[in-house]
């Protein structure tokens, strides 16, 4: 399903398959850590100033989600958040900041 889901993302530039559940939705593109190849994987996101606040829960199961090991493994992403692109540096959140940052992902869920 995500591959329809980030071509009617693009096509549309986010207008559709872009709020699901009233949630924001962006498209994530990593590169693969083993292919190399290029992976785009729709995600919800929270903004925070210029930067994005991401969980890697994979619906809470025990193993961390593809385009998380992706990204770690090349931290240099492409983001699409409607019709603007963006390169950005990811990086894992430190333990301190990660205390700060998860009410404010649950709240931003919850609404």
């Amino acid at each position: 399903m995500s591959k329809s889901n980030v071509a009617i993302y693009r096509a549309t530039e986010g207008r559709v398959a872009g709020h699901e559940l009233g949630l924001p939705l962006w498209l994530l593109t990593t590169t693969g850590r083993k292919s190399g190849l290029s992976r785009t994987t729709p995600l919800i996101f929270v903004a925070d100033g210029a930067r994005v606040i991401l969980v890697a829960s994979q619906g809470g199961l025990p193993t961390h989600p593809l385009w998380f090991l992706n990204l770690r493994a090349n931290p240099r992403v492409h983001v699409q958040i409607r019709a603007q692109t963006h390169t950005m540096h990811a990086r894992v959140a430190d333990d301190a900041e990660r205390a700060q940052l998860w009410p404010r992902l649950i709240a931003h869920i919850a609404r």
